[in-house]
Parts: C-alpha cells; structure tokens; sequence
C-alpha cells in the first residue's frame, strides 16, 4: 500500500514535469522548508510539498514532516462562505486537481506513517488540521471519512493510533466540515460552464459519493463501539450523536433560508433529505429522540417565517418513505397546534402520493395512538382540514362562499373512516384502542365539515352539499347496528355517542337530535364517552395566498428572518449546541465566517457585479474633494468619468446579421450575452424591412440555441425573440416550425420540440390579442370652446400628419364624433354606442398555424408523429404539449373563417384520442373539446356539429360515472368532463341530458 501511494504521488509529480532524480536530490534533511512564498507559482508549492513527503524517511525526518503537513494545510480549502456557495470563490485547477486526485493518498501515506516515535503533540495538531477542514466539500470530506474509517477497521488496538483515529473523527463530527459538504452538494452552481451530459454524469457522481458519505456518517457510532467494545466516547453514544446531527441539520437549513431570500440562487436539497432520513431512521429511539423532537420544535418557531417553510418542505417532501412515518408521528405529536404542523409539512399532501397515503391512510387506518391523549388526532385532522379548505378557498364562487364542488381530501377521509369504522370485521378484528382513535378522527373531521373557516363571513353555511351530507349520513347508519350488536359494553358506548354527535352536527338545530341512554355504564365506557364529547376541533384560520403576497414574502424575508419565533427557534438551537459542547466550536468559526445573516445582498451583488462601476466610486471622491480644499500643490484634477460606459455594451450587435453572428459566438462570453439581450429589440425594430429568408435563419438559432454561458434570463430572452420574429412573418415562420416539430425524432431534443410548441402558442395568443381602444383623458364637460379648441388640435395633426401614428388620427377622430353627440339634441333614449371593432390579425394566419402542426406537413413520416408512435413517456409528453397547443391555437381563432373546418379536424382528432391510457392526454383531449365549442360560432355548432356533440355528450357521461370499473380513474378528468357537460348543454339545450344528470354547478 505505502509503494502505490508513492507511486501516485510520484505521479502527481512528474505531471508537473518534475522527474524522480530532481526529487531524490532534494536536500530533505538540512533544507529549511519554505515553500510558501511569494516567488513561486502554486504548482511549484504543491510540487516540492508532495515529492519530499513522498522521499521522506522517518523518524528521522520528524522536523521535516511537520513543515511538509504545514506546508500541505496551506493548500486546504478556509471554512465555507457565502461566496463559495454562490461559485464565486473556487479553487485553481491546480488546487481541485489535488484535493480530486491526490488528497487521500496523502492523507493514506500519513497514516500509514503514523508511529508514536515520531508523533508527538505539535504532529498531532498539524495531521488534525490536515484531515478536519471547516471547509470541506463532498470530496474531502468523502476522502478524509474513507481514510480513516478504513484505518479504524485496519488498526490493532488499543493504541495511540487507534485512539487518535477516533479523536480526529470526533472532531470531524464536532466541527463544520460535515455542514460544509451539506451547503456544497445543496448548491447547484457552474452548470452553464459544462455541457448537459457533463452536468448530469458530474451530479450522479456526487449523488454517489454523498450517499456513501451518509452511510459513513451515521455508521460511526457502530463502528467506533465494535471497535472499542467497552468503552466509547460521548460524542458516538447514539442519543448524544443525534443532537450533534441534529445541530448540522439545523445549520444548514439556516443557511439555506438565507440562500432563498435570494432568488438568483438555485437549491438542490436531496442531499439534506437523504441525511435527515438516515438520522430519523436509526436514530429515533422510538420516537422519543430528544434531538429530532428539539429539532423540529425548532422548525416550528422557524417556519413562520415564509423563507424557512420553502427550505424545511422542501427537504421534508423527498424523505425516504421508512422516515416519513416516523418523523410525521413525532411532528404530529410535538407540534402545538394545526397551523404549525401546517406551516412544517405545507402542500406535500398534494405533492406526493407517499406522503398522501401515509397522512390519509397509513396514519388513520393502519396504525393507532393513545385515544387519552388527543394531540396527534387532532393535528393530523386539523392539517388535513387545512388543506381541505384551502383548496376551496381557491375554487370559491365570485360570492366568497366556499363550495366543495367534487368532493376533497378531508370528505374522502372521512367517509374511508366510516366505512372501516362500520365494518363488522374490522371491529372484530382490531383493538378497541384503535376503534378509539378512528372514532376520534371521524368526530372531527365532521365537526370541521360542519365549522368552515370564516364562518361569520358566509354567516355559517355547511360546505357539506345534500349528496355529499346523505352519503356520509349512509355510512354512518350502517355502522350503527354493528356497534349495538356487540356484546362489548365499550363499542356499543361508542356506536351511541358517535351517531349523537354526528348526526347533530350535520342536521339543523331544529331538526330532532338522534338521543341513547347511558344509564348503567361501567366507568371505561363512561370515561370513553366522555373524551369523546369533549373532542373539539381546534380554531383554523385558512389563508390563501395571491402573488402579490408571494412577492412580499420574498421582499421581506430578511425581515421575517428576525422575527419572534424565528429568534425563539434560534435560542433552541443554541441552547442544543451548548448541551452538545458545539457552542465553542462555533463561535471560533464565526470569526472566520461572513455573517450567515447578512450575506444575501453582498453575494447577489458580487455574482451580478460583471464590470465594477467606477462612475458611482468617481462621484463620491469628487464629492468628498469638494469638501475640503485642494493642497495648492496638487496639479492633478479628477478625470470625468461621467460618460464612459460599460466595455460589454461595445460589443452590443446594432444589426441582425451581426446579431446572428453574435447568438453563435462560442468564446466570448459577453459578446453572447449583449446580443441576446438585444435580440429581441433589433428583431422588432428592423425584421419587417428585411427578407423572410433571415427571420428563418434566426428562427432556426434560437431554437437550437444552448446556454453556453451564464446568462441571465436566457430562457426568457430567447423565448421571447422567437416570438418576436413569428410575429413578424406569422405564415412562413409558424409553417417552418410546424414542419421541424413533426420531423422524426433524432434531429431536435425534447426541450427544443416543447420549446417550438410554446413559440407557437405564445405568438398565437398575441396575434389574437385585441386592443382597448385609447381611452381621451379629455372630458366634454369644461371645455369652453370645443370648436376652437377641435380646430387646434386638427390643425397640429394635419401639420404633423406623416409623423404622427395611425392610432392617434382614430383617436381625434372619435373626440370630434363625441363632441358632436354632445350638442345634439335627441327627443328618444339615447342610442347605445356602436360597437368598434378591429381586425384579428391572426385570422389570416390562422390555418397556417393549426393545419401543418397538426397533419405533420413537410415531416418524412407524411403525417404527425403522435399517431404513428408509440405510447412512452417521451411520446406522452409531446402529445400532452402538443395537444394543449393545439388548443390554444383553436382557442385563439374566434370569429376566423376558418374555424368551422378547424374545429372539425380537431374534433375528429379528438375522437381518435378519447380513450388514450394515459390521464393527461385524456384531460388535454377534453380541452381541446372546450375550444372547439368556444371558438366555433353557436348557430355553426348547432348546424355542423351537432351529431359530433351528442357523441360527446354520451362520452363526457361514461367518464363521470362512478364505480371501480365504470367511468374514468382520474378525478380531474371526471371534474373536467362536468364542466364540459354544462358547456354542452349551453350549446345544443339541457332538455337533451338524460334525467338522471344533476348539475354539479
């Protein structure tokens, strides 16, 4: 081992073209090191630094050693900052190539050098600094635990070596290295400067390289106690350790808060969900670990703030599925009240299905709690009532009355609960304990049914519909008997107090209340009843909201940062790291490190900061030189510097053929981005005096164009000048890129189809825009001399008339026709006035659009690619897009001529597609129905397409059917097909809909 150590370091020094007899001709003994100076280059440093550890001979050469591991400090990378976070501080190449490629192997040959005739407290100091860096990335960190955990395994103790190791690897887990390595694989910086395939082949192989670092991590309290079997250090006894992970955890979600507050930054949190998975699955204690219950006591006072709910859902959706019971059991049961569970989990019931099954299912159903202690029964409920009703207040009626049109999550629970706590074999099957907490969760969820959010606004009206109210009134009855029946005095106790309850919730007062008598009861049926009428939901406040409140948030994320709770959640994280000993630890490193508070606006500056501005800098100084008065022996005055400008903007294209050549620049980095941020503007200005034969030529860069550089809103920028030059020459552009749309697969990527088809539609929707007519902000009443005054201003347009717009001219013209009105008298009611109506630009266009996108004109396969391919993923995505393209373009052409024969081809389209496996092209097929009845004129629709709508009236009603096997899976698509249903019936008459269809609306 120590010879193939050697061998790579020899190696790593002839890569720098030094050969082995310049390294053996070192005078190691009698040279002084000194290899950090100012007249060498870093190559030189790491050169000299390398070959003598590598011809070192020990113990004779101790003296040496230390200057060498001194000297091989200097090259480790200083605690980890804002600034290496946001890729503005990084290594050499020479630097990353070493701490890549030979970092471990030094580390190696140090401790297989290690001896205790040599190593004394000075050497154990340097090789400690040498292997626990504040700074470390995933790399080093990979490296430094694989050393010494293979040493751990390799040693022979007890001894001095043995106990170093373990010394050095509690320091590793005291220190900030493993927060470091966290913050660099969560940073997701220094893509554009490789290629997508680099990218991905370079994130994959650090995705490895954490996982493995994870397994190190947590696997340390087993290792070091299978090693020193009786005895073993407080940091590695598992409680004690989990508040030491626990504390790193909280760090860098501090960290990461901060890093939302600026939205430049880009966050990759996998890496932190799959550490907080391994700490909550081996080291829960049963649920009662005091670091992960202190740890998300602290994300409750943190997450009312906007920026920590972003970090802390964020990594809490991508657990792994063994953690997401456990932790969700211990949030359940340690949060304070439904809003901070709420504040915690946010909308990962809709955003995954695992956590979706585990709150609705796996959480009420398949597990059980003390029915004694209601805590976590009514946090789980009341977070499921949370989402439940912020989701209505979204679909709320114009009235602000929420509406439960197609039922919810919180109803679908509830009438789940009914029908296992109906089920005579579940009763008989299961413990009465757990009979008590499903009870408990059916008596809420009705009462919160009953009680919605801001019930004085809506003076208290049900959310519960007649239908919905019946069928939870069915279940119930059902249970009922089974209950009575049973010989356990408990259940029937149960059965009686329940369908009280229940029963009184859903009917008026004046209704008669459902009474038993509980004369005779034994004392646990009395104590269960109870509880049981006791069980009140606790006060939700649902709060949805819009984007305004969205840009608030992140304006005032520095301010929510510091708020109460925020600072309450900071002294629990204090008060852990001083039970943890950590506390010292960090007050040195923050000596070191920017102020994790006040990094934001600096790092957004310095990333944005391309060219310094000297102007600003030059004002000051003039101003402070103004103050006090010039020595009278300075004869040097201050430059102007007033008007210079910036030296990218002189590279800005003022042309579209330099345009094009700058949109294909490869190496300078400015010259591409001046011309992109241009592109758009020139296209505009000067596209429509030139030929269509450019526009194509641009069109066909910017749909291949690739992010070579770092450029700010490329997407945005590049987008938009597409659109802008389909706007210019909307036929033989849009053809063009029907034609590379449809041409088979091979030529363009699926981003660069997506991207066509968002062209298409974008510049669709803005050819059909109509414009408001321009609104005079002069008034008829006021004017002393309308005639004098109508005069002036015809006499300055006809003046001017060649430099003043066409819209203008309509505008005086309507100011004359208005004034005329104005003194005429009229003996009737006024007459309404005519409607103006303008041109729809995209009427002419409009087949040129809809007809070669959707036959697949100029492609080679002679028709669209969806209908001749198969059904994978790739395909279902196309089609999706392109469907809803498709869709928009039909939309757009309201009132067009062509529309009739456009919506018949769709139509026929449609039909091919109606029973499509997958649920969104499903749901786009009945979207593209919807715009067909839209666009198409109703007496064309009565006339044309009356048998095709029937035939999809007979659909629509097969597909909201309800049953297993009857209907369609989806429930959007049920929902979807309703609406369209009620479109329908608008169209061709409801007196067509069979009798048995009820109106959802």
């Amino acid at each position: 081992m120590p010879n193939e150590n050697a061998e790579h370091l020899y190696q790593f020094a002839r890569e720098f073209k030094m050969s082995p007899q310049n390294i053996m001709e070192q005078n190691v003994e009698g040279r002084e090191m000194s290899v950090v100076t100012s007249n060498v280059t870093v190559n030189s440093k790491i050169c000299e630094v390398v070959s003598s550890l590598v011809a070192l001979k020990l113990p004779e050469g101790s003296g040496k050693m230390k200057s060498l591991i001194k000297a091989l400090v200097c090259f480790l990378p200083g605690p980890f900052t804002p600034q290496k976070f946001c890729g503005l501080d990084i290594p050499s190449a020479d630097l990353a190539k070493f701490y890549e490629f030979h970092y471990r192997q030094v580390l190696q040959i140090t401790l297989e050098r290690f001896s205790p005739e040599w190593v004394d407290a000075e050497a154990e100091v340097l090789i400690s600094k040498l292997m626990v860096s504040d700074g470390s990335g995933v790399t080093l960190l990979y490296d430094t635990l694989h050393v010494l955990t293979t040493a751990l395994r390799e040693t022979k103790g007890p001894s001095q070596k043995l106990d170093y190791i373990i010394n050095v690897l509690e320091k590793i887990m005291r220190s900030g290295a493993l927060v470091s390595a966290v913050l660099d694989h969560s940073s997701d910086r220094n893509k554009s400067s490789r290629s997508k395939l680099n990218v991905l082949m370079i994130q994959n192989h650090l995705d490895q390289i954490w996982e493995e670092i994870v397994q190190l991590v947590v696997s340390l309290p087993s290792r070091v106690s299978n090693k020193l079997k009786y005895t073993i250090e407080d940091t590695f006894v598992p409680d004690f350790y989990c508040k030491v992970l626990c504390c790193h955890i909280a760090r860098c979600v501090q960290f990461l808060s901060e890093a939302v507050c600026n939205e430049d930054i880009p966050l990759k949190l996998q890496g932190l969900s799959v550490l907080l998975s391994k700490v909550i699955i081996n080291f829960n204690d049963g649920r009662k670990s005091v670091g992960i219950l202190t740890l998300i006591e602290i994300f409750e006072h943190w997450c009312s703030s906007h920026v920590y709910q972003t970090v802390v859902q964020n990594i809490l959706l991508n657990l792994h599925l063994q953690a997401i019971e456990t932790v969700l059991r211990m949030i359940l049961g340690k949060c304070s009240s439904p809003s901070a569970v709420r504040n915690i989990l946010g909308d990962t019931v809709h955003q995954s299905q695992t956590w979706k099954h585990v709150l609705c299912t796996k959480m009420l159903l398949m597990s059980y709690h003390d029915w004694r202690d209601s805590t976590l029964v009514e946090n789980l409920v009341g977070y499921l009532a949370y989402m439940h009703f912020e989701n209505v207040r979204r679909k709320a009626g114009a009235d602000g009355v929420p509406v439960i049109t197609d039922g919810g999550i919180l109803i679908d629970v509830l009438v789940n609960l009914l029908v296992v706590w109906g089920d005579g074999s579940a009763l008989n099957h299961t413990p009465l304990e757990q009979h008590i907490y499903i009870t408990q969760a059916v008596i809420l969820c009705v009462h919160y049914l009953h009680i919605t959010p801001q019930a004085e606004e809506c003076d208290k009206r049900r959310a519960l519909t007649e239908s919905e109210r019946k069928l939870i009134e069915s279940r119930l009855f059902l249970g009922i008997p089974v209950h009575l029946e049973s010989p356990l005095e408990p259940v029937r106790a149960v059965g009686m107090i329940t369908a009280e309850i229940v029963t009184s919730v859903l009917h008026a007062s004046d209704e008669p209340k459902l009474k038993f008598e509980y004369e005779g009861l034994s004392k646990e049926a009395e104590s269960i009843v109870r509880a049981l009428k006791e069980l009140v939901p606790r006060e939700i406040k649902v709060e949805v909201k819009d984007q305004q409140d969205v840009v608030r948030n992140r304006t005032d994320c520095n301010t929510q940062m510091h708020d109460d709770d925020t600072v309450v959640g900071n002294e629990l994280l204090q008060c852990l790291e001083s039970q943890c000993g950590l506390a010292l630890v960090s007050e040195d490193a923050g000596d070191q490190n920017v102020n994790v508070r006040e990094w934001g606006e600096e790092c957004v500056k310095m990333k944005r900061a391309e060219v310094v501005d000297v102007v600003t800098e030059e004002e000051h100084m003039m101003q402070r030189d103004s103050d006090d008065s010039l020595d009278s022996d300075d004869d040097f005055i201050p430059y102007d510097m007033s008007g210079d400008i910036k030296q990218s903007t002189k590279k800005r294209p003022k042309y579209l053929r330099d345009l094009r050549d700058g949109l294909l620049e490869t190496e300078d980095c400015e010259r591409f981005s001046e011309s992109l941020e241009v592109c758009e503007t020139l296209i505009l200005a000067q596209l429509p005096d030139d030929d269509v034969s450019l526009g194509i030529e641009l069109l066909e860069i910017l749909i291949c164009l690739e992010e070579k550089f770092c450029v700010d809103n490329f997407d945005t920028q590049r987008y938009s000048a597409s659109v802008a030059i389909v706007l210019t020459f909307p036929e033989p552009c849009a053809e063009y890129i029907c034609s590379q749309f449809n041409m088979g697969f091979g030529k363009y990527s699926i981003g660069q189809r997506l991207f066509m088809l968002d062209c298409l539609a974008g510049a669709a929707k803005k050819l059909s825009n109509i414009q408001a007519p321009i609104k005079t902000s002069e008034g008829m009443k006021g004017t002393k001399h309308p005639q004098l005054e109508t005069g002036r201003k015809l006499g300055s347009t006809q003046d001017a008339k060649e430099n003043v717009p066409h819209k203008l001219v309509n505008a005086a013209t309507d100011i004359i026709r208005r004034r005329i009105e104005s003194h005429t008298r009229r003996f009737i009611s006024a007459s309404k006035p005519a409607p103006v109506g303008q041109a729809n630009k995209f009427s002419a266009v409009a087949g040129s659009f809809f007809f070669p996108l959707l036959y697949g004109v100029g492609s080679s396969s002679g028709g669209n690619i969806f209908l001749s391919s198969s059904n994978a993923d790739r395909d279902c995505l196309l089609l999706v897009h392109f469907l809803h393209t498709i869709a928009v373009v039909m939309t757009s052409s309201v009132n067009c001529t062509a529309s009739v024969r456009m919506g018949k081809e769709l139509m026929d389209l449609c039909w091919t597609l109606r029973y499509h496996s997958q649920s969104k092209v499903r749901l786009a097929i009945m979207g593209c129905v919807g715009a067909v009845i839209f666009a198409v004129p109703k007496p064309r629709l009565i006339s044309d397409f009356y048998e095709s709508l029937l035939e999809c009236r007979l659909w629509l009603l097969d597909v909201m059917k309800s049953g297993l096997r009857q209907g369609d899976p989806d429930s959007e698509c049920r929902e979807f097909a309703a609406y369209l249903l009620v479109l329908i019936g608008s169209v061709i008459g409801e007196n067509v809909l069979p009798s048995g269809f009820v109106n959802p609306f």
